[in-house]
């Protein structure tokens, strides 16, 4: 691992790492001393931590036997460039030892990903917790809450709560009911139908609920259907009353 500096003076060249005790910042003891070529000077350390208690910490544990410092000499002067690969294995050349670079090139790695024809059972006695600012999405496949086999994008066994549902429409709203050319079925006609169906028109029975369930969309789109055939039929029940009562007049 070298790190090149942009201008320093006569005799010092570039650091390289050299794994020996004489080189490097001795507290802390580093297995990993960043040493400059010529050994002249000992002041670049490479650590994570600090200069007094150098160490490098993983899954909230400290490993103080491989402490990582960097400590730059002042005579030094340098252009760092930092490596953010992303989702990429990049190779770096040339002078680009330590870089930044936002599009590198190299081979993708894949996203994190399960195993389809794996069973994967995440168990704990807390909760399971997705954070992020990002969005969470599920390309393919159903989910099922409380069922193994989901039917549907999200297949729920129980219950659901909400503040607010908001459900886009496949098929046009009913305020075609109020077209003037909309072919009302008269209150003689429903009373036929009811006696023989023992449901209203266009409405699913409810053996059929029962057997299919029912779509909240559709449903809610027939009611507010029946609603405005209602109406209608009050506004002419409502002008025949009218006229009865002035004719009594």
């Amino acid at each position: 691992i070298e790190l090149f500096c942009s201008s320093y003076q006569t005799g010092y060249q570039k650091y390289i790492i050299e794994v020996g005790y004489d080189q490097g910042a001795h507290t802390g003891d580093p297995a990993l001393k960043l040493a400059e070529v010529h050994g002249i000077a000992n002041a670049a350390r490479m650590s994570f931590g600090t200069a007094t208690n150098l160490n490098t910490e993983m899954g909230g544990y400290v490993n103080k036997s491989i402490p990582l410092y960097l400590e730059l000499a002042s005579y030094m002067a340098y252009t760092v460039k930092i490596t953010y690969l992303q989702e990429r294995v990049d190779q770096v050349s040339g002078l680009n030892h330590i870089k930044i670079n936002e599009n590198p090139a190299g081979t993708p790695i894949d996203d994190f990903r399960l195993d389809p024809t794996l069973n994967v059972d995440f168990t704990t006695s807390g909760n399971l917790l997705v954070k992020g600012s990002g969005n969470h999405a599920i390309l393919n496949g159903n989910v099922g809450i409380g069922t193994l086999s989901p039917d549907s994008r999200l297949t729920v066994k129980g219950k659901i709560h909400a503040e607010e549902i908001k459900v886009d429409l496949s098929v046009p709203a009913p305020d075609y009911v109020f077209d003037n050319n909309y072919n009302l079925a008269s209150l003689e006609d429903v009373e036929n139908y009811i006696k023989k169906n023992k449901h209203l028109p266009e409405i699913p029975s409810a053996e059929s609920m029962k057997k299919e369930g029912i779509s909240v969309s559709d449903m809610q789109l027939k009611l507010l259907q029946k609603v405005e055939e209602l109406t209608l039929h009050l506004i002419k029940q409502n002008k025949i009353i009218k006229q009865q009562q002035q004719k009594l007049a």
